[in-house]
């Protein structure tokens, strides 16, 4: 019972807060000390910290999307695959915006505590976002 109200919940989250930008909607599925272990979010140590790391990403890439391309519930956890997509229009962190499309491939586990999302474990390539930005300046061709 609890494993599809997990998936239900995850899919929600997917949905309304990262595609979506409904950030009211954290409360309602996020625990208020919700943690985050993703090395390019390691401050992310509550809902509210989440809320303003999301507004952040959205600024950068303000059509950001994820498709849920697998989702596995056991007990109290969730495991998602997922494609994230959007499009780099706005300052990411120190970094401008450089009108590229970017595409990133990862893996989120979420841990479910009192029926909210208590914690989240995500792997993904980030150096892959940032070529895909510009942000390292000196790209290595293959192959040429």
């Amino acid at each position: 019972m609890y494993v599809e109200a997990h998936r239900a919940i995850a899919r929600y989250a997917a949905e309304a807060v990262w595609n979506q930008g409904r950030l009211e909607v954290i409360d309602d599925v996020f625990d208020h000390n919700f943690i985050n272990h993703d090395p390019s979010a390691q401050q992310v140590r509550s809902a509210k910290a989440l809320k303003r790391w999301i507004e952040r990403l959205r600024i950068a890439f303000p059509d950001m999307h994820m498709t849920i391309e697998d989702l596995i519930a056991e007990g109290d956890r969730v495991v998602i695959r997922w494609k994230w997509t959007g499009t780099h229009t706005g300052f990411f962190g120190s970094i401008p915006p450089s009108y590229n499309a970017v595409t990133l491939h990862g893996i989120t586990i979420e841990r479910f505590a009192n029926g909210k999302i208590a914690e989240a474990w995500w792997s993904y390539d980030g150096s892959a976002m940032m070529l895909q930005i510009g942000a390292f300046p000196m790209a290595l061709e293959v192959g040429r």
